[in-house]
């Protein structure tokens, strides 16, 4: 058995504090709190002349698995995978009628080395906010909820990791109001989780992470889960969750 990383309430100490309850067997839904709108990222799908606000050309296709890369931690630069589900409800809303974004629900993987240095610290929880940009819709950016999760601390973490579901109940966010098609729903490329750990006296870890492609190679990790050097930020990412029909 290879030895465990020791991760102490020491190095851990004095960072942020936040802690959720875990969610209860029904999630309900996240209300639409609008924010301002941001400006099309370089390269990003313009609407066509004359067309509704918040339009977009073409239809995108859905991002899939992609990667967390969480700088300046007080455990080095962490790298994470995730993959989101979502879905519009209903499917193919037409102008002016209404719709959720449903199953909303992140799978993370945290790799075996981070999650046997946190082993030491069990139990682990925490909290994730999710800000959404929807095209082709009102609101067009919104913030979820702090959602809570419970990280897995099995005795033998496997070789692929530990996966969590942020949050453990998929969550509901809306309503929306469709504008023009198709409607398109993106997760913000800057994420942020808090982790908690330990029992009688948790101490917290924030991690501020950047969306990247899975298949960016300065993230191949080395220690396993520290990645090799930072990603240029022209290739961050906002992924893509959810297309109308």
């Amino acid at each position: 058995m290879r030895a465990r990383p020791l991760i102490s309430a020491a190095t851990l100490a004095g960072t942020v504090v936040c802690l959720g309850a875990v969610p209860a067997s029904s999630t309900p839904a996240s209300p639409a709190v609008a924010v301002p709108a941001p400006a099309l990222a370089a390269g990003a799908p313009a609407a066509p002349a004359g067309a509704a606000p918040g339009a977009v050309s073409g239809r995108p296709q859905l991002t899939g698995p992609y990667r967390l890369f969480c700088p300046g931690t007080l455990l080095g630069d962490l790298v994470l995978t995730v993959k989101t589900s979502a879905r519009l409800s209903p499917r193919s809303p037409a102008p002016g009628h209404s719709f959720t974004v449903s199953g909303l629900q992140l799978s993370v993987t945290f790799p075996q080395g981070l999650d046997e240095g946190l082993h030491t610290l069990a139990p682990i929880s925490g909290t994730a906010t999710e800000e959404l940009l929807v095209r082709g819709a009102t609101p067009a950016v919104v913030r979820t909820k702090s959602y809570a999760y419970a990280v897995p601390t099995p005795a033998v973490v496997p070789p692929a990791g530990v996966a969590l579901e942020v949050p453990a109940t998929p969550a509901t966010v809306g309503p929306f109001t469709a504008t023009a098609g198709p409607v398109v729903v993106e997760e913000s490329s800057s994420q942020t989780l808090v982790i908690s750990a330990g029992a009688s006296k948790p101490v917290k870890l924030a991690l501020n992470c950047i969306a990247f492609p899975a298949k960016a190679g300065t993230l191949d990790p080395q220690a396993p889960w520290t990645a090799a050097k930072a990603p240029p930020a022209s290739l961050a990412i906002k992924p893509v969750i959810a297309v109308s029909a």
